[in-house]
């Protein structure tokens, strides 16, 4: 069981980390596996997709959709080898599981070596599936080709600068003093240089 601690400590990474809730409606993520299509999140490095892939994960648990056990989140950017059988995994994650039938949640999805087949053979088996990736790899021509029919791509902006300032608990509106105003100036400065 050469993944079966990995699967483990994966799934409790996921709700260890300290991460801060953006927008989202996760409804639109179920939706989508219901039309049994790959979900796609992409957009550039640092934008924020795997914490917001944990936030639906995790909103999906608490919202009793799915429970804990039911995901299988593999980060592939940090892979030495490319060549992994997905076939493997599963099986790793059947014997830990038998009776469950994963979330298949694969970050930095284009690190994998021909991911579009193997994408697509788990489709075609009936795995919900949520990947992400950068746009370079995951919009291009080739992909849609591939993929065409079989993923909903969903684009990750950086935070815009409402988000940025609820992140520093903070909220800006109209009404606020002139007093203020230095305040939000050094804010929005940090935002330009850090996003």
């Amino acid at each position: 069981m050469m993944f079966s601690k990995e699967i483990l400590e994966n799934q409790e990474r996921i709700f260890q980390v300290a991460l801060k809730e953006r927008p989202f409606d996760v409804r639109e993520i179920v939706q989508v596996w219901k039309l049994e299509k790959i979900v796609a999140l992409v957009g550039s490095r640092r934008v924020g997709k795997t914490f917001l892939s944990f936030q639906i994960l995790r909103n999906l648990v608490s919202t009793g959709q799915i429970e804990k056990e039911d995901i299988l989140y593999f980060d592939f950017s940090s892979l030495l080898e490319k060549h992994i059988n997905l076939d493997v995994l599963l099986d790793d994650y059947f014997t830990l599981f038998p009776e469950r039938k994963p979330v298949c949640f694969f970050d930095e999805i284009q690190e994998l070596e021909n991911f579009p087949a193997k994408l697509i053979a788990l489709k075609n088996r009936g795995f919900r599936i949520l990947i992400t990736g950068s746009n370079a790899h995951l919009l291009s021509r080739e992909l849609s080709t591939i993929l065409r029919g079989k993923v909903y791509t969903k684009e990750i902006f950086p935070l815009d600068f409402r988000e940025f300032l609820s992140f520093r608990e903070m909220v800006y509106t109209k009404n606020d003093s002139l007093k203020n105003t230095g305040k939000y100036k050094k804010m929005f400065l940090e935002y330009l240089e850090w996003g």
